[in-house]
């Protein structure tokens, strides 16, 4: 009696390879989805600022499955997340103004959150193929 095994690769050496490079197309449409539904929020919400805050919003990649998205001024993290004002024209407040946030980023993230998982599985689908 002989046996005979027979390999068919059916792109299995391929597939980490594939997996990525569609992942990394879904992250990188996915982030830039974020970036505008970010500048919209800032804008629709009434970011106050000289547009730097705006105009600094950008994805960048650390590496490649990681995106960074949104702005680089400093002083954008209390309009996200809200303040409370203390002094005005070097005067303390007889009572502190409670800014509240404006959650650009936060709702903005959360925009794109079903689309993200939607693309993911289905470029998963589309490699299952």
């Amino acid at each position: 009696m002989t046996w005979k095994v027979e390999y068919r690769d059916e792109g299995l050496s391929t597939l980490e390879g594939d997996a990525l490079a569609l992942l990394r197309d879904v992250l990188d449409v996915s982030a830039r989805a974020v970036e505008r539904a970010m500048k919209a929020n800032i804008i629709a919400r009434g970011f106050v600022d000289t547009r730097a805050t705006l105009n600094s919003v950008a994805v960048s990649a650390p590496n490649d499955m990681e995106r960074d998205i949104g702005p680089s001024t400093e002083y954008a993290i209390y309009g996200e997340l809200g303040y409370v004002q203390t002094h005005a024209w070097g005067r303390r407040l007889a009572n502190p103004i409670r800014h509240p946030g404006l959650f650009f980023a936060r709702d903005a993230l959360e925009s794109v959150r079903a689309s993200f998982l939607a693309a993911c599985a289905a470029a998963m689908q589309r490699l299952g193929r």
